[in-house]
């Protein structure tokens, strides 16, 4: 499985999800797998942190969800911010 690199910095330019949005998009990827991939930049994540992270736990629970990645070109670390910013 590739490794998939969680960069602080970028997953706090977006805002978090409350407790009560976090725990419907749960229940949505348990229900019905998690259907937007992962964006990934160099194997960071740039969007789908909680996907990620939901996704993750629930294989590690044994449930089987599976998520996709995508991976997206970016020149210097700036394109990447304003994409993040911009999404």
């Amino acid at each position: 499985m590739r490794e998939i690199i969680i960069d602080n910095k970028f997953m706090f330019l977006l805002p978090p999800l409350d407790k009560q949005m976090y725990a419907w998009l749960e229940d949505n990827i348990l229900q019905h797998g998690c259907g937007e991939p992962i964006i990934l930049w160099n194997d960071v994540t740039t969007d789908g942190y909680h996907r990620y992270e939901i996704s993750r736990y629930e294989i590690s629970m044994q449930h089987g969800v599976e998520f996709k990645t995508a991976d997206m070109e970016f020149e210097p670390k700036d394109e990447v911010i304003l994409w993040i910013i911009n999404r």
